[in-house]
C-alpha cells in the first residue's frame, strides 16, 4: 500500500513535488492541459483559465492563479493541445475514481491496490490506477463500471475530464485553504489492462453490481442503430436558438430554461450536441464554465419513454412563433402576394453555405477576425485561416454562391452584410486563437509555415525535425513573402562559407540573426551589413532572407526603402517576418528611434476609411536587415541592438544567374542547418537559462537573442559563451565608433590623462568649467544639455572608458555629476597636454548625437 508522501508544511502552501510525483505515476509528460476554475462560490461567475504546456513552464503561471483563489485542474487523459472535447483525446493512461463524499473504505472492493492516492480536502479523496493498453472505445465504459462498483462520483466517466491537481490549494473554503496532497504506492509496476479487468469483473460478482455497460449484445446493437445528428442539424439548432434568445423568446440566464435546453439537446444529439450546448451557455452572464455543463449533462438520465422526452423540436416551434424562418424554407419558398413563404435574400443563401460548408470564424488575441476554411488542393482537403473582411475569403464567398445559383452572381452589398453578420457571431462568440506568418510556438515545439499556398509545414522539437503529414496544431495565414526552400541534412557551416562574403566571426553572426526569427522571446536585432562599393551587400541581404523568408517572385522583391511614416513601416512588417531595408546612406534620430521600436515590439493605428471612430491597429515586431557603406547613425540604442557586419570584396564576379544557381543547389541543406540549430535551441534553453541566472554567463544588451543563439549554436560549433562575447565585443567597438570626435568625450579624454584627475559631485556649470580648456572646437554642450547628453551617450562613455553617476545636491537643488574611469580607458603619451585627445573636424554639418 502506500508508502512515499512528499514532505508538507503545516501552513498550506504550494508544493511542486506533489505534482510532479502525481503526473510521474500516472504516466504523463510533456505537455498537459490545464484549467483554473475559480474556488469560492461567491466568486463563481469569472471567466475560467486555460494553458496548455509541460509544467515546468506552466507552474508559475498556476501557482499565480492559485493564489488568486482558482482551484488548478489538469485532463487527465493525453491530448492534441487544439481543443477540450471528447474528440481531442488521444491516448489514456489510467483510470480513476473520484470519492468526494463516498465511503473510503469501499476502495478496498476492487481487490486491487491504486498507484496514487490524491487527497483534496480532509477525508475526500481520488484514486487512480496506472493501466497499459486503455482503448479510449473502452475508458468510458470501464469508468462507469468502477462508479457503480464504488458509488463514487457518477459523472467522472468522460474522456476530457478534468481532476484536481495535487500540490495546489483547495480554496472552496477561502478563510481554510488545504493542500492538495498525492501518496504513490512505491513500487507498484502498471497494470495491463487484461488484469484490471479481470480484476473488475471478479469485484463486481462478489459485490452483485450490474452496470449499464454491461448490456446484452441486442441492447448495444439497438444503441449503436441510433442515428447521429448531422453537422447540419446542430448548425440549424444553433441558429434557431440564438434567434430565439435574440428575440427574448428564451433566456440563457435562467436556470430552469437553461435545464430545459439541456434536456432537449441531450435527448435529441447525445454527446455530439455537448459542445454546441456549452457554446450556447457560455453566451449568458451566469455560465459557471464547462464543468458545471459536464456535470448537470452526465446527471441527466434519458431513459424515459420517447414520447415523453423533451427534445429540440419543442424550441423548433418556439422560435417559429417568435418569427424565425428555417433556411432550408426559405429555399424552397418564394411566391407572389404572400401566398408563398419568403424567399432568402442572396446573404442569407450565403451565411448558410458557409455554415454547411463548415466555415469557422474566431478573432486574434487582438481582436481580428479570421476565418478557417477547407479547400480542396490537388484532390486533397486542408484547411486555410484567411481574414474575415479579407479578398480571399470574400471571393470563396462569391464563388460559391456563383456555383449554386448557375446563373446569378452575389452582389457585393450582400457578400458584405454576410461578412458583417460572420463578424458579430465572432465577436458574439469570443473564440480566440493566435495567429502566426511563418514561425510558430506551441506546447515546446516549432512549427516553421514553409509553403503557404501549399500548406507545407515543418515541425522541430528537440529530437529534431520533420515535414508533417498532417495539418499543424496553429493558425498560419498567408503574408507577403513566398515558400522556403524545402530542406535537406547534410548542411554545415561551410556550405554557407561557400555562399555569404564575410569573415568567420561575421559568419556566425549572421547564422545568428537568422536565428533570431525562430526565437519567440525579447527584442529582435537589427542586421548591419557594411562595406565598399561593389561588395555584394545587396546580393548578401537577398541571400539572408532567401533562407528564412524569401520574397515572391523577384528575389529583389523585399528590398525597401526607408518609408516616409511609421505607420507605413508597419504595414510592410505586418506582412513579413524579416524587412530589408536596402542601401541605406543616413537615418535620422527618428527613424533610428522607428527601427528600435519596429525590434522590441511597436504599435500604430489609424482611422478605418469610411468610419467616424473604427480603429485598424497594427502591432509588429521584426528582425530587420540594413544595408549600407558605412554604419547610418551614431544613436547608440540603434547600435547597441546592431550586429554589424563587413562584406569582403569578391576576388571573382560571376553573373547574377551563375551566383543563384549555386546558391539554390545548396539553399536546402543550408536551411536544414538552421533547423537543426533551431532543435538544438529548444534542446538547450533551459541549460542556458540555468547557466545565466548561476552566474556563469553574462549576457549583452538584447540579452533574450544571445541567450537563444547560444542555446541553439551546437551545431555551429560554438564554445560556451562565443556568441555572447561576440555580441558584446561588436556594440562595444560600434559604441566607441559612435562617439570618437564628439567634443565632449574628446575633452573627458584629454582631462583624465592626468594620474591625479578626478571629478566628483561637481555640477554641470563645474563641469563646463573644468573641461574648457580640452574644448578646441569650442562645442561642449550648453550647461542645461549636460545630464541628457550622459544620458544619450552613456553606452558611448561606457564603452570609451568613463562611468558616470548622477546626484542630488539638496541644498543647491541641483544635479550633480560623479565621472570614473573604467578598464577601458587608455592613457595616451601625451598625458597633460590640454589639446592632447583633440580630433579637429572638417565636417561642417552638426554633429548627429
Amino acid at each position: 500500500m502506500p508508502t512515499s508522501n512528499p514532505e508538507m508544511n503545516d501552513t498550506p502552501r504550494q508544493v511542486s513535488a506533489h505534482t510532479t510525483s502525481f503526473l510521474s505515476a500516472i504516466g504523463r509528460d510533456g505537455p498537459l492541459s490545464f484549467r483554473a476554475i475559480m474556488d469560492d462560490k461567491a466568486r463563481k461567475g469569472m471567466c475560467v483559465e486555460q494553458k496548455t504546456a509541460p509544467f515546468d513552464q506552466a507552474m508559475q503561471k498556476l501557482r499565480c492563479w492559485n493564489e488568486a483563489g482558482y482551484g488548478i485542474f489538469v485532463q487527465v487523459n493525453a491530448s492534441d493541445g487544439q481543443g477540450v472535447t471528447a474528440a481531442n483525446i488521444t491516448a489514456a493512461t489510467c483510470f480513476f475514481a473520484d470519492f468526494d463524499g463516498t465511503p473510503l473504505e469501499n476502495v478496498d472492493r476492487l481487490g486491487i491496490a491504486p498507484h496514487v492516492i490524491v487527497e483534496t480536502s480532509p477525508g475526500k479523496r481520488h484514486y487512480y490506477w496506472r493501466v497499459i493498453g486503455i482503448t479510449l472505445e473502452q475508458f468510458t465504459a470501464v469508468q462507469k463500471r468502477l462508479i457503480a462498483l464504488f458509488e463514487s462520483d457518477k459523472s467522472i466517466h468522460d474522456l476530457p475530464r478534468i481532476m484536481r491537481l495535487p500540490g495546489f490549494l483547495h480554496q472552496k473554503n477561502p478563510d481554510a485553504p488545504t493542500l492538495v496532497t498525492c501518496t504513490v504506492t512505491e513500487g507498484l509496476a502498471p497494470y495491463p489492462i487484461d488484469q484490471f479487468l479481470a480484476a473488475l469483473e471478479a469485484a463486481e460478482k462478489a459485490h452483485c453490481v450490474v452496470t449499464s455497460e454491461r448490456k446484452t449484445t441486442a441492447e448495444k446493437v439497438a444503441a449503436l442503430a441510433q442515428p447521429k445528428p448531422a453537422k447540419a442539424e446542430l448548425v440549424r439548432a444553433e441558429a434557431m436558438v440564438r434567434h430565439i434568445m435574440e428575440k427574448g423568446a428564451f433566456d440563457i440566464d435562467d436556470r430552469h430554461d437553461w435545464f430545459g435546453l439541456l434536456t432537449a439537446f441531450k435527448n435529441s444529439f447525445g454527446e455530439d450536441g455537448f459542445a454546441l450546448f456549452v457554446a450556447l451557455s457560455a453566451v449568458g452572464k451566469k455560465f459557471k464554465g464547462e464543468e458545471d455543463c459536464r456535470k448537470q449533462w452526465d446527471s441527466l438520465k434519458t431513459d424515459r419513454p420517447k414520447d415523453q422526452k423533451l427534445t429540440i423540436a419543442t424550441y423548433f416551434a418556439k422560435a417559429k412563433d417568435a418569427g424565425w424562418v428555417d433556411a432550408s424554407e426559405r429555399a424552397e419558398g418564394g411566391g407572389k402576394g404572400g401566398g408563398g413563404k419568403a424567399k432568402p435574400d442572396a446573404a442569407s443563401i450565403i451565411l448558410d453555405q458557409a455554415a454547411a460548408a463548415g466555415d469557422e470564424v474566431f478573432l486574434a488575441p487582438d481582436g481580428k477576425a479570421y476565418v478557417r476554411v477547407e479547400l480542396v488542393q490537388a484532390g486533397k482537403p486542408r484547411h486555410v485561416t484567411l481574414a474575415l473582411g479579407g479578398d480571399d475569403y470574400r471571393g470563396i464567398l462569391v464563388l460559391r454562391y456563383h456555383e449554386q445559383q448557375i446563373v446569378k452572381t452575389a452582389p457585393k452589398d450582400q457578400v458584405s452584410a454576410a461578412v458583417g453578420i460572420l463578424h458579430a457571431r465572432a465577436r458574439q462568440a469570443d473564440v480566440r486563437h493566435p495567429v502566426y506568418l511563418r514561425v510558430a510556438h506551441h506546447d515546446g515545439r516549432v512549427y516553421v509555415n514553409f509553403d503557404p499556398d501549399k500548406g507545407v509545414v515543418v515541425e522541430i522539437d528537440a529530437a529534431g525535425w520533420r515535414v508533417m503529414d498532417k495539418e499543424p496544431p496553429v493558425h498560419f495565414v498567408a503574408g507577403s513573402r513566398g515558400p522556403l526552400p524545402m530542406p535537406r541534412q547534410g548542411g554545415s557551416m561551410e556550405t554557407f562559407a561557400k555562399h555569404f562574403n564575410v569573415g568567420p566571426d561575421d559568419l556566425k553572426r549572421v547564422i545568428g540573426f537568422m536565428l533570431s526569427m525562430f526565437n519567440d522571446e525579447g527584442a529582435y536585432p537589427i542586421l548591419l551589413i557594411e562595406g565598399v562599393a561593389g561588395s555584394a551587400k545587396s546580393n548578401l541581404g537577398d541571400k539572408t532572407l532567401a533562407l528564412v523568408d524569401p520574397p515572391v517572385g523577384d528575389r529583389q522583391a523585399a528590398r525597401f526603402s526607408m518609408a516616409e511614416e511609421e505607420r507605413n513601416l508597419h504595414i510592410q512588417a505586418s506582412r513579413c517576418s524579416m524587412l530589408y531595408l536596402d542601401n541605406i546612406s543616413v537615418f535620422s534620430a527618428e527613424v533610428a528611434d522607428q527601427l528600435c521600436r519596429l525590434c522590441s515590439g511597436a504599435a500604430s493605428s489609424h482611422r478605418v476609411l469610411h468610419s467616424n471612430d473604427a480603429e485598424q491597429l497594427f502591432f509588429v515586431r521584426r528582425p530587420c536587415i540594413v544595408s549600407c557603406i558605412a554604419t547610418p547613425s551614431n544613436r547608440g540604442d540603434l547600435l547597441s541592438r546592431s550586429l554589424r557586419i563587413t562584406a569582403t570584396p569578391l576576388e571573382k564576379r560571376l553573373t547574377e544567374a551563375a551566383v543563384w544557381r549555386a546558391f539554390d543547389a545548396d539553399a536546402g541543406q543550408m536551411v536544414g542547418f538552421l533547423l537543426d540549430c533551431v532543435s538544438a535551441g529548444l534542446r538547450n534553453r533551459a541549460a542556458v537559462a540555468g547557466h545565466v541566472e548561476s552566474g556563469g554567463l553574462a549576457l549583452p544588451r538584447l540579452a533574450d537573442f544571445a541567450a537563444w543563439v547560444e542555446a541553439a549554436g551546437e551545431p555551429m560549433g560554438l564554445a560556451p559563451g562565443e556568441f555572447a562575447a561576440l555580441l558584446n565585443e561588436e556594440q562595444e567597438s560600434m559604441q566607441r565608433k559612435a562617439v570618437d570626435g564628439h567634443p565632449l568625450i574628446d575633452a573627458l579624454c584629454a582631462y583624465f590623462q592626468n594620474p591625479e584627475a578626478a571629478i566628483e559631485g561637481r555640477t554641470a556649470r563645474d563641469l563646463r568649467d573644468m573641461l574648457s580648456p580640452y574644448d578646441r572646437t569650442n562645442s561642449l554642450p550648453a550647461v542645461n544639455q549636460f545630464s541628457p547628453m550622459f544620458r544619450r551617450l552613456a553606452e558611448g562613455l561606457r564603452a570609451s572608458g568613463f562611468e558616470v553617476t548622477e546626484g542630488r545636491d539638496g541644498k543647491r537643488k541641483v544635479t550633480t555629476f560623479t565621472i570614473v574611469t573604467n578598464d577601458a580607458f587608455e592613457r595616451g603619451a601625451d598625458s597633460g597636454s590640454p589639446a592632447g585627445k583633440i580630433q579637429p573636424t572638417n565636417d561642417d554639418d552638426p554633429l548627429p548625437f
